[in-house]
């Protein structure tokens, strides 16, 4: 019997109840959503599929629909025809419908099998829908499509489906089937022939790959095999085979090796082959993974700077989350092929015991420097400290403790520095208003070790066993100890402060020294010291009266206790003293000071409505009586009675300066942009919506015009949003000079202030950092010998610039264009000071083994305008006059390696001259010593980003040394932006001469596609 039904007649059929496999959700494939991107082969267009709604069940169709027990099988069409003998239901329609459970079937023409619980669809479009898979697209397929129910696999001719691995995978077949996993709900494999696939999901992709035969399983794998790469319509790459992991999380698996193609096709003779991380990486679980690898570099045709070597890393990251624990630890071994070796470790761990208490290691150890510096061509790690860092934190009471130690290497140095231990204590103010107590306590020990360089002995000579003279380095070592104890004391408004300190330096090398007669200096001889140590214990104390006149000229008056010369502590030993400790005295200081503030207010131009000038002056006036030393302490500090100026009775005057020049913005009218302003509400309101306001405090400068200029008002100098904003257009401070009229009276020159410093910074340049260092006087300034000679000796300038910086807005406002003049805000300043501390932290302290540290060594050039840092950074020391000098010559360090031949000559000198320096000065214990001279250094760093086109960008960075005219480092990179590729060129420079070039090309969703050309050289010299 036939039974024909029209118009969109819905039918629910019901079933035996299903069995417990049965009842398992039938796994369809991934669908492809809307719009497949076309191909160039002829497959299957984007076709959007037709919305499909069943229509609304009656009374009966959902009284079937909720008996328990049974599973549910839905039809509709608009005509279906059902045939009782062979089971068979037809439906057409625009479209029809087969529904079981949650797969849905969508076409023309559909024959559904009850007995077989097979459905084929005749289609232009068949869809296989499942709505319970999130997010996911719907299967099409044209033609014919056949799909068994019970078997959960179907065949299919030409189809188009996505799946998501990361990103969205389009697939698309001339023919393929696909078969369900009967254990895993969900679970299917789909394969297909001569299809193809990409990521990419425009219309027309701009890239694609086709296949002969490819297989996915669902959230674990997908491959394919003879796989040809098409950019646009023309093919550039053939793969034998394609793999992609489609299973969430971490998983266990080789890692990527890194090389070019010159590797595979060597287009020189002279080509160094080298090859790059290969190796295997463990998902131990979801807290530890770790990974081995190796690298490696052809020894053929090596030098004595490029050997080749063979180096094996090993690696172990934890996250113990209960604990509070996370970490990793590191190991690489190198061996290179002239028998050199090298071995670096890394272990850095932070754990939290509580809230108060956390402990922070950075571990890092290399034994060979020299290699570890000449097989990098990261010009960050060429100068990057090898840095080691311990630090326990905790809280008892009030009192924060913080104890700890540091070790630091340096590249291409033996010297190493080691602070330990460390140890802090501090607390806030206890007490009350009327009584407080604000301890802290210091204590912290450094030493240097194997010091290689500003040596005035660096070897000892002596005849070895065949009558040749020889040479022995000097194991040079240096010790400083520091203790302090702060212990200030505030009753009412008098405060009493004292500090009790110990300070100790021991240097382990020998010494030459000039000792004079105290009394009488035609008596000198000379003395080589083996072994030079001076101990100063200090107490220091004063007391603070009152102020007066708070708030306007902010006077202070207190009483000190100083020693007498200032250089020393109270009791001295040194190895002139033959250890004994030896006291200067103190005496008494009256001082009074005063801080007040100035300002006034001077009509605007431009787009500024109102410059405001602010003077901060600081003022002092001190008093001290005459005093005297013994000679007993002048022969241990290297003093002599003669010219001696340290116990003259001082009266002494101090002037420091900071000024400050504020501009307002006009407000922007609403067709420039700008906020239409509240109307005022009070006389205030209208008094302070057109200028800059005065702190609490501050005195008018005299003939300051301006509504406010004699009317100090408290609040913020911010207006209102829009219009009340303020720019800083200059800032300057001056370092305090102090006049001595006893020492002008007595000497003829009252300056007595050794050193003098400017600084400066505005907002319309960001981060504007500049600052220029006077050394005042041409020998000791405590002498009557002394000539007042000021000598610049260090120079510091650093901003960045973009196109939104404040100067030029400010100029397009002049030029009478629109334009917003974005001022840097306080916050927005530290901001920047932060983060550029944080960069130049990161950038010193590398870690020596790991994945950083083989990490990639270009930086990728970003979009979004361009952007200018620079640095200008001057120092020098002012050329002594008499004395022993020892100038840090590298010809002269490594005078003792011609022993070994010309080779070691020349590399210790290329090493010494490109090494960074280690940063430690070099202190007498006493005067008369040697002075050492570091060669003056003058250098230039940059770094621009900037967009060549659209889509086009470009980065470089240089330090540049103007003392030797010569590149110190490069790195040059551009970036071309593409929608599915990242195609890099840069070129890379260290310090140490060694250089790399790269051409990189990756695909975005699958960075292990690539095509990439890396050339690395090592050489001797630097660039």
């Amino acid at each position: 019997m036939r039974l024909l039904v029209a118009l969109s007649l819905a039918i629910a059929a019901l079933v035996s109840p299903a069995s417990a496999a049965q009842g398992q959700q039938p796994p369809v494939a991934q669908p492809a959503r809307p719009g497949v991107p076309s191909q160039p082969l002829d497959s299957l267009q984007r076709v959007p599929p037709r919305p499909f709604d069943f229509a609304a069940p009656d009374s009966t169709m959902r009284e079937l629909m909720s008996r328990p027990g049974y599973r549910k099988v839905q039809y509709q069409g608009d005509r279906v025809r059902f045939d009782a003998l062979t089971r068979l239901l037809t439906l057409n329609g625009l479209p029809a419908a087969v529904k079981r459970d949650a797969t849905m079937l969508i076409g023309d023409s559909i024959v559904y099998n009850d007995s077989l619980k097979f459905v084929s669809v005749i289609s232009d479009t068949a869809i296989i829908r499942d709505p319970t898979q999130q997010g996911a697209d719907d299967f099409i397929a044209r033609g014919r499509l056949d799909y068994d129910l019970n078997a959960r696999q179907g065949t299919f001719g030409e189809f188009s489906t996505a799946v998501t691995s990361g990103q969205k995978l389009f697939i698309r077949a001339k023919r393929g089937s696909f078969f369900g996993d009967t254990l895993v709900a969900g679970r299917h494999t789909v394969y297909a022939k001569d299809g193809s696939f990409t990521y990419c999901d425009h219309a027309e992709p701009h890239f694609h790959f086709t296949a002969r035969d490819m297989k996915y399983v669902s959230e674990n794998i997908m491959v394919a095999r003879s796989g040809l790469l098409y950019i646009g319509e023309v093919p550039v790459f053939w793969l034998p085979f394609f793999v992609q992991d489609t299973r969430q999380g971490r998983r266990s698996g080789l890692l990527t090796p890194s090389f070019g193609i010159a590797e595979l096709l060597r287009n020189s003779p002279s080509y160094r082959r080298s090859i790059s991380n290969i190796g295997y990486f463990f998902a131990i679980s979801d807290y530890m993974n770790a990974e081995a690898s190796f690298d490696w570099r052809s020894g053929a045709r090596g030098s004595d700077f490029d050997p080749g070597f063979l180096r094996g890393n090993v690696q172990y990251r934890y996250r113990w989350l209960n604990r509070f624990i996370t970490g990793e630890t590191a190991v690489s071994y190198m061996a290179q092929r002239n028998g050199t070796t090298n071995t670096a470790v890394t272990w850095n761990h932070n754990q939290d015991f509580s809230r108060q208490t956390r402990l922070t290691s950075r571990i890092n150890f290399v034994q060979n420097t020299l290699v570890q510096r000449a097989t990098t061509v990261n010009p960050v790690q060429a100068n990057a400290t090898i840095r080691s860092d311990l630090t326990y934190q905790t809280k008892i009471g009030p009192a924060s403790i913080n104890t700890g130690g540091s070790r630091v290497q340096y590249p291409g140095r033996s010297q190493v520095d080691l602070s330990f231990p460390s140890f802090n204590v501090s607390t806030g103010t206890l007490g009350n208003e009327v009584f407080s107590w604000t301890p802290a306590l210091r204590f912290n020990i450094q030493s240097s070790q194997k010091i290689d360089q500003g040596l005035q002995f660096p070897f000892v000579y002596s005849q070895n066993s065949l009558g040749r003279l020889d040479s022995t380095r000097v194991r040079a070592g240096r010790r400083n100890l520091d203790f302090a104890f702060d212990t200030p004391i505030k009753i009412g408004d008098f405060q009493w402060n004292n500090a009790f300190a110990i300070r100790e330096a021991f240097n382990d090398y020998p010494e030459q020294r000039e000792v004079v007669n105290v009394s009488d200096t035609s008596q000198r001889t000379i003395r080589v010291f083996a072994k030079t140590f001076a101990t100063n214990i200090d107490w220091t104390t004063s007391f603070n009266l009152p102020r007066f006149f708070q708030g306007s000229w902010n006077v202070t008056p207190s009483v000190n206790i100083e020693k007498i010369d200032g250089r020393s502590g109270l009791l001295v030993r040194t190895e002139r003293s033959g250890g004994a400790y030896v006291s200067q005295g103190v005496r008494l200081v009256y001082q009074v000071s005063a801080s007040p503030t100035v300002y006034g207010f001077y009509p605007g131009i431009g787009p500024i409505s109102r410059f405001r000038h602010t003077i901060s002056p600081t003022m002092s006036f001190g008093f001290s009586p005459q005093a005297t030393v013994s000679d007993q302490f002048l022969a241990a500090v290297g003093d002599v009675r003669s010219g001696y100026l340290g116990a003259l009775k001082r009266s002494v005057i101090s002037f420091g300066l900071s000024t400050n020049i504020e501009g307002k913005l006009r407000e922007r009218t609403p067709e420039e942009g700008g906020a239409t302003p509240p109307a005022p509400t009070t006389l205030a309101d209208s008094v302070n919506a057109d200028s800059l306001q005065a702190s609490a405090g501050e005195r008018p400068l005299p003939g300051a015009t301006g509504r406010n200029a004699g009317n100090p008002t408290v609040g913020s100098p911010l207006g209102p949003a829009e219009g009340g904003r303020k720019i800083k257009l200059v800032s300057l401070n001056f370092s305090s000079l102090a006049y001595d009229f006893v020492r002008a009276d007595s000497t003829g020159r009252g300056i007595a202030t050794p050193n003098f410093s400017i600084s400066a910074n505005t907002d319309l340049l960001p981060g504007l950092d500049f600052r220029a260092g006077y050394d005042l006087f041409q020998g000791n300034y405590l002498s009557d010998t002394a000539q007042f000679k000021p000598f610049l000796t260090d120079v510091a300038l650093s901003f960045s610039l973009d196109g939104k910086s404040g100067i030029f807005g400010l100029f397009s406002r002049l030029l009478g264009r629109r334009s917003v003049i974005d001022a840097a805000s306080a916050d927005t300043r530290r901001l920047q000071t932060q983060n550029e501390a944080n960069v130049a932290l990161q950038s010193r302290q590398q870690n020596a083994a790991g994945g950083t540290m083989r990490g990639t060594q270009v930086q990728l050039p970003s979009g979004g305008g361009w952007q200018l840092n620079l640095q200008y950074n001057i120092a020098r020391q002012r050329p002594p006059f008499g004395g022993t000098q020892i100038v840090n010559d590298p010809a002269a360090q490594c005078e003792g390696q011609r022993v070994f031949g010309i080779a070691a000559f020349d590399r210790c000198i290329q090493t010494a001259t490109s090494s960074p320096p280690t940063g430690q000065n070099f202190e007498g214990t006493t005067r008369g010593g040697p002075v050492y001279i570091s060669p003056p250094v003058q250098n230039v760093t940059s770094a621009v980003n900037f967009n060549i086109t659209q889509n086009w960008a470009a980065q470089w960075s240089t330090q540049y040394d103007v003392t030797r005219a010569r590149f110190a480092s490069q790195q040059i990179g551009l970036q071309r932006s593409l929608h599915d590729w990242n195609a890099v060129f840069s070129f890379t420079q260290a310090p140490n001469g060694n250089f790399a070039f790269n051409f990189f090309i990756a695909l975005k969703a699958q960075p292990e596609l690539k095509f990439n050309y890396d050339r690395q050289t090592y050489r001797s010299s630097s660039f």
